[in-house]
């Protein structure tokens, strides 16, 4: 797997999410509690 930078951590607010695309997939980046989650978006 690779990883791929999408976002600053400043950018997502706690308890918060983010919408991304990565090669056109969609992904959303959560910050809960301090910790950074992704799942899909579909």
């Amino acid at each position: 797997m690779e990883w791929v930078k999408v976002a600053e951590t400043a950018e997502i607010g706690p308890e918060s999410g983010l919408r991304v695309e990565i090669d056109e997939y969609p992904v959303a980046i959560w910050n809960i509690g301090g910790a950074f989650y992704a799942t899909d978006d579909m």
